[in-house]
């Protein structure tokens, strides 16, 4: 699963895997062209004949968005094996920290901070739950992605920085 993959950094990543033989559900809040995109990019760089590419729509922000992602990769692929945090939002209104609303800072945190938690969180119990045996030599993995913003705070969007560093 990569999280955010319809676009930019995310759509990258699944490029990259897509040509080191992966299956992947590239998830999406709300942009279907944009992840039907990714999905066509991930066919052109296939590896393997039995390698699938999914587009799943899902809001990180929501809990029962990001358990329903998990059930639907699993019904779908039948297994995950990497979990790529990659979903992160900034602000709909730069603001200074005297200006910022609770609505915006909660809206981050739940996408770029509360999201990538619970989903580790989903997929970690299903491991831990069914305990696969991993196909990759490493076994499994979760990448978190976050942002040089985490170390070097921008006057106008604190809510973004605080939600890369946490």
């Amino acid at each position: 699963i990569i999280t955010g993959a319809s676009r930019g950094l995310g759509r990258g990543i699944a490029r990259r895997l897509a040509e080191q033989g992966m299956s992947l559900v590239i998830n999406y809040a709300g942009n279907a062209n944009a992840a039907s995109e990714t999905v066509d990019l991930c066919r052109a760089r296939q590896t393997h004949l039995d390698q699938r590419f999914i587009a799943l729509q899902a809001d990180m922000a929501l809990q029962d968005d990001r358990v329903r992602l998990v059930e639907q990769t699993l019904n779908a692929l039948g297994r995950i094996d990497v979990l790529v945090n990659n979903a992160g939002i900034g602000p709909a209104v730069r603001a200074d920290i005297t200006e910022t609303t609770l609505d915006s800072f909660t809206h981050v945190l739940q996408v770029n901070l509360e999201g990538p938690y619970f989903m580790t969180q989903a997929v970690a119990k299903y491991w831990l739950e069914q305990r696969p045996d991993p196909i990759l030599p490493h076994g499994f993995a979760v990448v978190n992605i976050s942002s040089i913003s985490a170390t070097a705070a921008s006057l106008n969007r604190g809510e973004y920085c605080i939600s890369k560093a946490g």
